[in-house]
């Protein structure tokens, strides 16, 4: 675990990072990726990842959407930014909502391909209900969980907000 961290903080650390994140909902349900943390053992946050220089949001989203879940998507409207600030990660990230191209496709845990080998940090890869969320701790769910309480109510969050 100590050689993920160090891995974590070696790829993601120290700069501010541009991110998008999809937010699938289907049948009641979120779609989420559960991470080898590096502020608590894991964490649970929606597919998405960081915007290359030059790459347009929703290219980048499509790309990260594909790479973590094994799903191909289309992205829909923009909800939210939010600010995730616990140095040494800093992000701002564009969230939107997303629709699967084939919705009987099954999620299947993906990569990460900027850590390599024993460093990858993704764990599973699952639809999740209200009720199964309310069972993780609040230190293991990206931080707009704590601002909701339903799965509906995502899509009502503020434009804007942060830690």
């Amino acid at each position: 675990m100590e050689n993920v961290l160090k891995s974590i903080e070696k790829t993601y650390g120290n700069r501010l990072r541009v991110r998008v994140c999809g937010l699938a909902i289907k049948q009641d349900k979120i779609l989420l990726v559960k991470h080898k943390g590096f502020t608590a053992e894991y964490w649970w946050a929606p597919p998405g990842g960081g915007v290359d220089f030059g790459e347009k949001a929703n290219i980048a989203l499509k790309r990260e959407f594909l790479e973590e879940t094994g799903l191909n998507i289309t992205v829909g409207s923009f909800l939210f930014v939010h600010e995730y600030c616990k140095p040494p990660l800093h992000a701002i990230e564009l969230f939107f909502q997303v629709n699967l191209i084939d919705s009987d496709s099954q999620p299947s845990i993906g990569f990460d391909p900027e850590m390599v080998g024993e460093s990858q940090i993704i764990t599973a890869v699952q639809w999740l209900s209200w009720e199964d969320i309310k069972q993780i701790p609040a230190n293991h769910l990206h931080d707009f969980f704590q601002k909701i309480n339903s799965i509906q109510e995502i899509m009502s969050l503020p434009s804007l907000f942060n830690d």
